[in-house]
């Protein structure tokens, strides 16, 4: 297992956390910031040369989890793309492109995006993508992850190459509101919702869609 991480001590106390009740195993980690094209192309080449040193055959299962969720403003990212664009999805396009020699050495790998409904209310500004921010942003950056997704499966499935999943994980107690204004009272409301998941059940469907032997 290689964790991507943009804060490194993040990484490793869920290593240890995995460690601690999952029994042992290979886990490393690895810095990977999603607005930085170079960290994005850095995190690859580390991947790559880990997989070598490990003497392991390729990757089996990519997860593109990290997001960002603005309440409303623009920030940008060094790339000069909108953080919602570069973050949720151009940074999870180019680690799947620079990572895609290594699924394709194991037959039927698997790239699972952890999507969001949210997609079906987006439109794709097509003339300028920076041209939206907040909910809008993130919300034309879903679509854009569901189209890759699409794209991907219809280019490596048939032949059983690779599987491309993209899954909503529902409402999980997480700190996608840490951006929001009053995130502490809008946090307090969410965890009295009955239908709100832990990280854990939130992750049950992804990590199906990449652990699953069956064909789904």
């Amino acid at each position: 297992i290689i964790i991507g991480c943009r804060t490194v001590a993040a990484g490793e106390k869920a290593r240890e956390d995995i460690l601690a009740t999952e029994g042992s195993g290979e886990i490393s980690v690895l810095q990977l910031d999603l607005g930085d094209f170079e960290s994005v192309r850095k995190f690859a080449l580390e991947v790559k040369s880990l997989v070598s040193t490990l003497k392991r055959r390729g990757v089996f299962a990519l997860y593109n989890n990290a997001g960002v969720l603005r309440w409303q403003g623009k920030v940008y990212c060094k790339n000069g793309f909108e953080e919602h664009l570069q973050a949720n999805y151009l940074g999870h396009f180019l680690l799947t492109r620079e990572l895609m020699p290594l699924l394709l050495q194991q037959r039927g790998s698997r790239v699972v995006h952890v999507g969001s409904h949210l997609a079906d209310y987006a439109k794709i500004q097509w003339e300028n993508f920076n041209a939206v921010e907040g909910f809008e942003a993130y919300k034309q950056s879903k679509l854009m992850q569901l189209l890759h997704t699409q794209q991907l499966h219809a280019l490596h499935a048939v032949s059983g190459a690779v599987f491309a999943f993209c899954c909503d994980p529902g409402e999980v107690n997480t700190n996608i509101t840490r951006h929001f204004p009053f995130a502490w009272f809008i946090d307090l409301v969410l965890a009295y919702m009955p239908e709100r998941n832990t990280p854990q059940q939130g992750a049950d469907s992804a990590v199906f869609c990449g652990s699953c032997d069956e064909e789904t």
